[in-house]
């Protein structure tokens, strides 16, 4: 198994501008052309994504692609997932530090070099709510990866019970965790679980907002209008309004 070491930000140093400039960086083109070509990763419509120990695998161009690249930021080597961009010349090392234990891993740093340009934008998301996640981690590695079939296990199980389908809004911590409450599981380490009964059938109880449904009136309501038809209210009467609405027939009574 290998450890993972956190990024600081004060750590970054850029350096090999010189040699890199020199170079031609490539036509994304060309490169994006390699990436979908490659038998393992994984492939978006704008990125490729492929675990830092699995570069190997890819073609002679990506590799020689790639080390430009990490010449300009030597801690690449500590990342965990190496993305290139397919639809520009540029190429980011994201850090997982928990990508082998934590089922669906929050994004803790990330950098970001443009191969054309040779600058470098690092973010961090130490301090960050809701940070970024992965799922379907199998897919980042290779089939000899150590524990390759726990992540592949996983992600059937989640196939299965649908939870991976419309995955918008889950590529985040809470719209993940939300997504699981709704299904009412959860997850540990890389099993499925099933929740109780009882819990799922509580979350499933439909929570109503009534007052959204308040009408804003001019007029009396009906049951106000009858009762003051019947001569039921006198100088001396409280009224007391209790129900969602705006208060427009304590209004009009007072």
């Amino acid at each position: 198994m290998r450890k993972f070491a956190y990024l600081p930000s004060e750590q970054i140093e850029v350096g090999a501008i010189t040699s890199l400039s020199s170079r031609r960086s490539g036509n994304p083109a060309g490169m994006a052309a390699y990436c979908y070509n490659s038998h393992f990763g994984k492939l978006l419509p704008d990125a490729f994504y492929i675990d830092i120990l699995a570069l190997h695998t890819l073609d002679i161009y990506l590799q020689k692609y790639e080390n430009r690249a990490r010449s300009t930021v030597p801690q690449g080597e500590k990342a965990t997932l190496v993305k290139f961009t397919t639809t520009k010349p540029k190429i980011s090392y994201l850090f997982y530090p928990d990508f082998e234990t934590d089922a669906h891993p929050a994004l803790q740093a990330s950098i970001q070099v443009d191969v054309e340009t040779v600058t470098v934008n690092y973010r961090d998301y130490r301090d960050t709510e809701n940070p970024p996640i992965r799922h379907r981690k199998e897919t980042f590695v290779t089939p000899d990866y150590p524990i390759y079939e726990e992540f592949a296990a996983l992600t059937r199980a989640q196939e299965a019970l649908g939870l991976l389908d419309n995955t918008r809004g889950t590529g985040t911590r809470s719209g993940w965790e939300k997504r699981l409450q709704a299904y009412g599981v959860e997850i540990q380490r890389h099993s499925l679980i099933q929740k109780p009964i009882n819990f799922i059938a509580a979350n499933l109880i439909p929570k109503i907002e009534r007052h959204k449904a308040a009408i804003v009136r001019h007029d009396l309501s009906r049951p106000v209008r009858l009762a003051l038809d019947a001569g039921l209210f006198s100088p001396e009467t409280t009224f007391f309004d209790y129900r969602c609405g705006h208060g427009g027939d304590v209004n009009q009574i007072a």
